[in-house]
């Protein structure tokens, strides 16, 4: 009895349709794709209750004397997620429209001070609604000249440049950057061009060096890279100026020179052996919180006592000095009012007036206590 009810049932049940099913898949996700085209801008603005003006000005970036409040341009990005809306750039570009991209092109071998501003710059875009393209490269020019052309496909604009001092290779970043258009670098290039946001520590060292030689400091020493790049030469420059405006005696002795093509540890080890070790400086400049713990953690080790027979100062603001034992004093170089003004180049369109932010130095109850 069973038995017939089994074969029975056998008999009722249709063999599955595999290619069937692979059809009616594809069918599905075709029509999920359909869907996804269907979503218009105005289907976001009707979801979101504004116009589609309003919407557009969120999410494609369009000029206009719009404003659009935050609580408003959050309930457009939700309306946005919610249906999946993609922003067709390439059609807002052939209806003359500005995109909202800046492009960042950055070094890879840079140390804190780039890292740090990148943070800084995307803060400030965020602040103007704008997003960030950033490219990474060493010293390659064909892969400078690759990320700004593909940067102006994606109609950015315009280009932050934090990487362009590559003393062999002038001519051929001249050539790059020569017809590049709506471009601001951070510190002067080489070329002639006034889009550009430089940096100074000179009157923070001066006040640096002014405490040092009231604590009773004779002989302060710096530590940098190969003056063949700009940022090194305009250190050392500076660096002699600031020694000048409070009354010491600049000896070339006293300049201890990274060099070059070797590790961190070594660059730091041959300082000490040729400069530190030799003229027995009190008091140290390394801008680098890197190096200047190296070699701290050296000397240290070598019982040198620190900070009464070498007192050290850095920079660039990194955290890191202050978690130094003893922590050790930096100057601040004010990433955010740089990023501020290299951002506002771009979204203001001034890229004819070079500007300069001042380091500042910042210590006084440190000093006051002893330091």
């Amino acid at each position: 009895m069973i038995s017939r009810d089994i074969k029975r049932i056998k008999k009722q049940i249709k063999p599955i349709n595999c290619n069937r099913i692979s059809r009616d898949i594809r069918s599905d996700s075709r029509d999920m794709e359909k869907l996804k085209e269907k979503i218009r801008l105005s289907d976001v603005a009707r979801l979101a209750g504004v116009s589609r003006s309003a919407a557009g000005k969120v999410l494609n970036g369009c000029s206009g004397d719009i404003r659009v409040g935050a609580d408003t341009r959050k309930r457009i990005e939700d309306a946005a997620r919610r249906l999946n809306y993609r922003t067709n750039m390439a059609a807002a570009m052939l209806a003359g429209r500005e995109s909202n991209l800046i492009g960042v092109i950055a070094d890879t071998q840079t140390y804190f001070r780039n890292r740090q501003l990148l943070q800084e710059i995307e803060q400030v875009a965020h602040k103007y609604h704008y997003r960030m393209i950033v490219s990474f490269m060493h010293d390659n020019i064909p892969d400078i000249q690759i990320s700004c052309n593909a940067m102006q496909r994606y109609g950015v604009c315009g280009i932050i440049c934090l990487a362009h001092d590559y003393p062999q290779f002038r001519k051929e970043v001249e050539k790059v950057f020569r017809d590049t258009e709506n471009i601001i670098f951070l510190e002067k290039p080489h070329f002639n061009t006034s889009a550009w946001v430089g940096t100074s520590i000179l009157k923070a060292l001066t006040k640096l060096f002014g405490k040092l030689k009231q604590s009773g400091r004779k002989k302060i020493a710096l530590v940098h890279g190969s003056t063949l790049y700009s940022s090194e030469s305009t250190l050392v420059e500076e660096y002699r100026k600031a020694l000048v405006a409070n009354d010491y005696e600049f000896y070339p002795e006293l300049l201890g020179c990274f060099p070059q093509g070797c590790t961190d540890c070594e660059a730091c080890e041959f300082v000490i052996e040729n400069m530190i070790k030799k003229e027995k400086p009190d008091a140290l400049y390394v801008d680098d919180a890197t190096f200047a713990l190296c070699i701290q953690s050296r000397l240290q080790y070598e019982s040198w006592r620190i900070p009464e027979a070498l007192l050290l100062a850095g920079g660039n603001g990194d955290p890191l000095f202050s978690h130094a034992m003893p922590p050790i004093i930096s100057l601040n170089p004010h990433y955010e009012l740089l990023a501020e003004a290299l951002v506002q180049a771009i979204v203001q369109k001034k890229f004819d007036t070079p500007q300069i932010i001042e380091s500042t130095f910042d210590f006084e109850e440190e000093w006051s206590s002893g330091t």
